[in-house]
This record gives C-alpha cells, sequence and structure tokens, in this order.
C-alpha cells in the first residue's frame, strides 16, 4: 500500500471509532521542512494506541506486521511491498514517570497537549490531524500549518534551526538520558544548532547517559555517523563531555604537545576532518567509524624522540586492540567488529606502499 492510501484508512478508522488520531514528530518537521518524506510515521492517539492499531489492522485485512507494546499501549505496524516499507506506531496519548535509576516510565493516560510535552525537541513536539495529511494532492504547506497543533512554538525554532526542549532541559535529559545523544545526532542530521541552555544541560547531565544500554547509544552513534557531516554532532559531543561517556577512547585524542618547539598535530580535529572526508566518498557508515578509530592508538604510543620529534609508532596495532575493547562495551557485532579492527590495523598500509 501507498503511504496516502495507509494515511486514509487510518482517518477512516479514526471517524469510525470516534478517536481522534494525530500525526506528530519527524513526519510533521520534515514536511514543514520541504525534507523527502521518510516512510515511518508516528500517530498519537487520543484513547488506546493498541486498541486503534488493532482495528486498523482489522481495516486492511491484516496485510502487515502488528507488533504489540502493552506496557507503552504502543503498537508498531510494518507494511512491506515490493516498492516500499512502511512503519508506522501508534501510542496512545500518555504521560510518562521516570524512577531515577532506570529509562522504563510508569505511563498513564492523557490529553495531547501533555502528551507532546514529554517529547524530546520543539521542533518534534508539533501534531497535525491524520485528516488533514489524508487530504493528499490537496494538502498545501498554508493548510498543514492552519492546522497546526503546536504548545512549544515548534514552528519558531524549526524556522531558526534550533533545537530546544519543551520542558525545562534538566528534567527533559534526567527522564530519558538517550535524548542528549538525538540533540546531538540531529544538530548534523538537520544542520541545526543547540540552544545554549539546552546545551548546558547535556554538559550537566552527561553522567546520566551511564543508566543507558551500550546497544542504544551505538545505535545513536550509528545514526550520527550516518549524517552528511558526522563531525558537527562529534564536536558537540566533545564540547559536552559526552564522547568522555561514549567514546573515552577518541576524546583523548585531543590537545597539542610542545617539546621545545616541537609540535604534534591536534589528533583529534585531525580524525573528525578524516571522517567528514570519508562522508564526502562513501555513505557507509563503518567506513566513517573505521575513521573515526583510526588514530585512537596514538595517545599510548605518543613519544618525543631528540632530533627527530614526535612519534607514534605501532599506533595501529594498539588501535586494533583498542576497536576490540570498544566493541564489546557498545556490543557490535562480530562482523562489524573484525571490519573495524582490520581496516584499524592496516590503515598506514597505503602510505607505506606510496
Amino acid at each position: 500500500m501507498q503511504l496516502l492510501e495507509v494515511l486514509k484508512k487510518i482517518n477512516s478508522v479514526s471517524k469510525d471509532s470516534k478517536t481522534p488520531t494525530y500525526v506528530v514528530g519527524g513526519f510533521v518537521r520534515d514536511f514543514l521542512m520541504g525534507r523527502e518524506q521518510k516512510k515511518d510515521v508516528d500517530f498519537v492517539v487520543v484513547g488506546s494506541g493498541l486498541d486503534f492499531a488493532k482495528k486498523f489492522d482489522e481495516a486492511i485485512d491484516k496485510a502487515g506486521s502488528l507488533i504489540e507494546f502493552p506496557d507503552f499501549d504502543t503498537a508498531r505496524y510494518i507494511l512491506e511491498s515490493e516498492d516500499e516499507k512502511l512503519m508506522l506506531e501508534f501510542a496512545g496519548a500518555r504521560t510518562e514517570k521516570y524512577k531515577p535509576n532506570s529509562r522504563k516510565p510508569v505511563v498513564e493516560q492523557t490529553t495531547l497537549e501533555e502528551d507532546l510535552a514529554r517529547r524530546d525537541f520543539t521542533v518534534n513536539t508539533m501534531a497535525v490531524p491524520v485528516a488533514v495529511f489524508a487530504d493528499g494532492k490537496k494538502l498545501t504547506e498554508a493548510k498543514l500549518k492552519k492546522n497546526l497543533i503546536d504548545p512549544f512554538n515548534g514552528k519558531k525554532d524549526l524556522a531558526s534551526k534550533t533545537l530546544r526542549t519543551p520542558l525545562d532541559p534538566d528534567q527533559t535529559f534526567s527522564d530519558d538520558p538517550l535524548r542528549m545523544m538525538r540533540a546531538v545526532r540531529f544538530a548534523s542530521q538537520l544542520d541545526f544548532s543547540i540552544d545554549p541552555k539546552t546545551l548546558e544541560s547535556i554538559h550537566k547531565n552527561r553522567e546520566r547517559l551511564k543508566i543507558v544500554s551500550a546497544e542504544r547509544i551505538a545505535e545513536e552513534l550509528f545514526k550520527l555517523m550516518s549524517c552528511s557531516k558526522p563531525s558537527i554532532g562529534l564536536t558537540l559531543m566533545w564540547q559536552t563531555h559526552l564522547l568522555d561517556f561514549v567514546l573515552p577512547e577518541v576524546a583523548k585524542l585531543e590537545g597539542v604537545e610542545d617539546v621545545y618547539g616541537h609540535q604534534h598535530k591536534d589528533n583529534l580535529a585531525h580524525t573528525f576532518k578524516v571522517v567528514d572526508n570519508i562522508s564526502e566518498l562513501s555513505d557507509k557508515t563503518l567506513l566513517r567509524l573505521a575513521g573515526l578509530f583510526h588514530d585512537i592508538g596514538k595517545p599510548a604510543t605518543k613519544k618525543f624522540i631528540p632530533k627527530t620529534g614526535w612519534t607514534f609508532h605501532q599506533h595501529e596495532h594498539v588501535g586494533k586492540k583498542m576497536v576490540y575493547q570498544i566493541s564489546r562495551r557498545l556490543r557490535f557485532s562480530k562482523n562489524d567488529t573484525d571490519y573495524l579492527a582490520k581496516l584499524v590495523r592496516w590503515h598506514m598500509q597505503p602510505i607505506s606502499l606510496m
């Protein structure tokens, strides 16, 4: 099924069940930005998201796969065809209350406005009735803006290309620390700046990342590295010291030492430049990640030799061992780990062959 057809069917279910349903988040944001529409769409249902998803499943004769998350009153629906794959998420409007040492919230039903308040950034808190998107070719930006529900001025922040939390950032990041990683990733992905208060809060709450699973952190890292210019997010991670928690091996590359006027280059700045250079030539995320890791062995092998200068002998061997340590910590797959380790080990070889 094509996306427009799906939206019309969802609108029909919404009308028949008298359940107000809204498109929210990245789909609305990207439409307003004129970006290519994603194939995953989030819906907020003022009622039970799980019940609505089951009704939608029946309405399209169970054409897709329904995945239920009853603890969160949420369901994911996957529709696949030869042309495209659609991922739909239906969530009941809810509040979330977190314990200090957990990312698993206590969920309660609420209003649309309160549901939007619990989201990560104002540019993702905008909602539009599904009926508006179901208009298809009749939909214009003017009509969408007229029907836009925007309690946190997301449209204003969208115009200024600013990431800001809808609530106090300390609360937003304490509730879900992974949002700090999402902030730096969105900055790279959308070419946005981060509001100073929000940026300060990331630095203040950075240690909260300790309660986030390694797999979720790795997922956000891979998404960041797939952006067109990863150095934007990587620099923000360094500035806020998120890098110290996620990749301390990379953070230690920063700095320049001077002995009798002999300096070496700042290996962190060099590494970020290498990553961007690779990104201009390849979309392969693992190749970019190898670029990020290629010099991590240098701090441990750095040595000043009179009449020679600074040396980093065998840093590629040390770096290879460190890749395995990072991979175990962040739960990379064996294939990904072996690929990264091999490239780090042999990254000096082209120079040796020249």
